[in-house]
């Protein structure tokens, strides 16, 4: 069996976004919380840009975005913008910190048009020898992860639909990093025969985690957020 970390605000990530102004509690800036609250039933709509490198890999990342969309609806009552914008890329560097600048960069001339920006990019041979090798010294390997500063930039390299559920759980939860469990725990065990090894309560929120994406859900993008790092 192995363990692949779901990289969500990874510490690496923090680094990248940390310079700039102070920053605001999106709970506390969020002029629309209590409206929110008020009609926790009211669907809000994530606007998505999507920026890959393989035009291959579309077809299934549109699967994974209508299922993480229904994910998404059960729990929160948010839904996955399906006919998204798009950009073909060559990525350079290719360390999650890096797709993560190079996300945010690429997307920033349309940034007041989309909710969050999602990078895609499938493993190499290497990076897969390389991720192996993580998981032998640390028992971790990353495969997906969320910027720490604006927290709508996200970077996946398995288009599993809980890995992008659990990142877009932190475009909402800024209290914890991770839960111990449910859809916001920080690890995902993979079967020697492959696929993952994920219960149906691995598709939930927490109690906690729940309430505070439900107060967090009309949050305004683009403002930086004040997530904890731990």
């Amino acid at each position: 069996m192995r363990t692949f970390r779901i990289v969500g605000a990874a510490l690496l990530a923090v680094n990248l976004f940390m310079a700039g102004c102070t920053t605001l509690s999106a709970a506390r800036e969020n002029s629309f919380a209590e409206q929110a609250l008020s009609n926790v039933k009211q669907i809000r709509k994530l606007t998505v840009y999507v920026v890959y490198d393989d035009p291959g890999d579309l077809p299934e990342f549109e699967q994974t975005l209508r299922l993480t969309s229904d994910i998404l609806k059960k729990e929160i009552d948010v839904e996955l913008e399906l006919n998204f914008s798009s950009l073909q890329v060559a990525w350079s560097g290719r360390k999650q910190n890096e797709l993560l600048f190079q996300l945010s960069y690429l997307t920033s001339p349309r940034e007041r048009e989309f909710d969050i920006a999602i990078g895609l990019t499938k493993r190499t041979a290497s990076e897969t020898a390389e991720c192996d090798q993580f998981i032998r010294h640390t028992g971790f390997c990353w495969q997906a992860g969320i910027d720490n500063k604006y927290r709508r930039f996200i970077v996946m390299r398995d288009f599993h639909p809980w890995f992008l559920a659990h990142e877009i759980g932190h475009v909402f939860v800024f209290n914890r990093l991770h839960s111990k469990s449910g859809l916001m725990k920080p690890t995902a065990d993979q079967a020697d025969g492959g696929g993952y090894i994920l219960k149906g309560d691995d598709y939930s929120f927490t109690k906690e985690d729940r309430e505070e994406a439900l107060r967090n859900k009309w949050r305004t993008f683009g403002r930086r957020v004040d997530p904890v790092t731990y």
